[in-house]
């Protein structure tokens, strides 16, 4: 391992990472990363790549490779200088990878904490503010990834957890709980079962109360090792019928935070599959965090 690298890691380890360009968009993200990592007693660590992300021809064309470094070394150097007059007490740190956003995030999230990125902007982030760098780390996480939308609602909502009949995500259902009690929020916890609603709408009420039985005592399974280990932590459990995409968007309105489960493999199984959590993540009104299921949350 080069001095390099092994330099970045030790940057990575243990903090929250968060993806910065100097673009509008991605210092929304920074800022809710800083709050995070305030509120988590975690430092914080802006990663810059020099290699853009997806960039026009027009825009390649207009920033050569020196004046590259040198605009992302100032703007670096500027955005830590701003969080350590608004967080004096956090431990701010900054790096300047020679490498490509999607690779330099992914590797990140072996070692951190959490991963934050923006959902748009440009440069570093452009892709995930267009999709395809936030989808792709996404996909190629090891470890949690936030991803903080354009018009987020910061609001002191309900932490929003996500929950699959197919698997409980315990790291998610932790990381969950610990961010309601920092937060002093309460979790809302859904579990979506389309099978109620086909079912209701047809003859066959028996089968659909089964069905709705069986949800309630999977999610009441899922949130049992959470809800005993956070006491003091309010949850409301729900079992909705539906799609899980539009009511964890509209769910999202209300939240401060949603919170989904994946397999490392970067898939949800069952109902949450990885299309519908890497939409999710980007689409939804608040920031919304993936966790695989081997991530560590303490």
């Amino acid at each position: 391992m080069s001095a390099d690298a092994s330099q970045r890691r030790a940057d990575y380890r243990d903090r929250v990472v968060v993806g910065f360009d100097g673009s509008p968009m991605s210092r929304l993200a920074v800022n809710w990363a800083a709050s995070y990592a305030q509120l988590s007693h975690q430092g914080l660590t802006l990663l810059s790549a020099t290699e853009p992300g997806p960039m026009s021809l027009q825009q390649v064309a207009l920033l050569n490779r020196f004046d590259r470094e040198a605009a992302l070394n100032d703007r670096l150097a500027r955005a830590v200088k701003h969080l350590q007059v608004r967080h004096p007490l956090l431990d701010v740190r900054s790096v300047l990878a020679e490498a490509s956003p999607i690779d330099e995030l992914s590797e990140a999230t072996e070692w951190a904490r959490l991963v934050v990125t923006g959902t748009r902007g440009l440069g570093l982030v452009r892709g995930a503010m267009f999709g395809s760098v936030t989808d792709s780390v996404l996909a190629r996480a090891r470890g949690p990834v936030a991803a903080v939308p354009t018009a987020a609602r910061f609001a002191n909502g309900p932490i929003l957890l996500g929950v699959d009949r197919a698997s409980t995500a315990r790291a998610a259902t932790l990381m969950a709980f610990e961010n309601a009690r920092r937060r002093q929020a309460p979790v809302l916890a859904l579990l979506i079962e389309p099978n109620i609603w086909d079912l209701r709408r047809g003859a066959e009420w028996e089968s659909a109360e089964h069905v709705l039985g069986q949800a309630k005592a999977a999610l009441a399974d899922a949130l049992r090792e959470a809800s005993s280990r956070y006491p003091m932590v309010p949850v409301d459990s729900r079992v909705v019928p539906g799609r899980p995409l539009p009511w964890l968007l509209q769910v999202s309105r209300m939240a401060s935070m949603v919170v989904l489960g994946t397999r490392r493999n970067g898939r949800l199984p069952g109902l949450l599959h990885g299309s519908v959590s890497r939409r999710a993540a980007q689409q939804a009104h608040c920031p919304a965090v993936v966790v695989p299921d081997l991530a560590l949350t303490a």
